[in-house]
């Protein structure tokens, strides 16, 4: 259960980490090599991809 948990937090740090930097994959490898905790600080600090829109 622990396992599932810990797979799901791992996918949702990478869901949300989809338009930054490193992609969902990278954020995903991140979650799971490191924690889910380690990934949401790097997806905090990181860059997006898309520039900025200006009006």
């Amino acid at each position: 259960m622990l396992m599932v948990v810990y797979i799901a937090a791992a996918l949702v740090v990478a869901f949300l980490g989809r338009h930054k930097q490193i992609g969902f994959a990278g954020f995903l490898l991140v979650a799971l090599l490191a924690t889910p905790l380690v990934a949401l600080i790097v997806l905090m600090i990181s860059h997006d991809r898309r520039p900025p829109v200006v009006s």
